[in-house]
């Protein structure tokens, strides 16, 4: 179960800007999947899933890919950037333990209440890790498509739980999947 504390910062944390009721219900509803599902690794998908679901509702964003940084630990990682704002779900679930953080809103660790010490657009000048370069090399259609949340739709039976169960919202992934073929993260937004 996500923290009540978390859920309430996140809240607080997104306001009243443009839009915060579908920013909140999304990243509300990816962050109480990641740690229901101890969802572990999962920033690439998770932050295509969000994109998706943000450019779905009408909400301008870019999903990032690049490095960041806990302490002295540099990895490879994704997030979504809102209005220059970093949002940041999955650093909460990393795989290795030096890279935890809280969930990232607007560059606010929602664990602390405070502006996250997680440094992002960082580069270590080492080369990048064998998942992120077949990222990288795979459109966002496909991309999701193999992951291994669902055996048939992959993380797009996410993108349409949260749309339909969450956002009122109904997608039809079969037109909505060629939309997204071709086209990929934000590497310098």
């Amino acid at each position: 179960m996500t923290p009540k504390h978390w859920t309430s910062n996140l809240n607080n944390t997104i306001g009243t800007i443009p839009n915060h009721q579908i920013i909140k219900t999304i990243f509300s509803s990816i962050l109480d999947f990641t740690v229901l599902n101890d969802w572990k690794g999962a920033c690439h998908e998770s932050c295509g899933a969000i994109h998706i679901l943000l450019n779905e509702t009408g909400i301008t964003n870019a999903w990032c890919i690049g490095e960041a940084r806990v302490g002295q630990a540099f990895f490879d990682h994704s997030w979504i950037k809102i209005d220059e704002g970093i949002y940041d779900i999955s650093i909460c679930k990393p795989l290795q333990p030096a890279f935890k953080n809280g969930p990232v809103i607007k560059g606010i660790d929602i664990d602390t209440n405070q502006p996250t010490t997680a440094e992002y657009e960082v580069d270590s000048g080492q080369p990048d890790a064998p998942m992120t370069s077949l990222v990288k090399s795979l459109d966002l259609t496909d991309y999701l498509l193999n992951s291994p949340i669902h055996p048939r739709l992959g993380t797009w039976m996410l993108i349409d739980q949260v749309a339909q169960h969450k956002l009122n919202l109904k997608l039809n992934l079969a037109n909505l999947m060629p939309k997204y073929k071709g086209q990929y993260f934000t590497e310098k937004p």
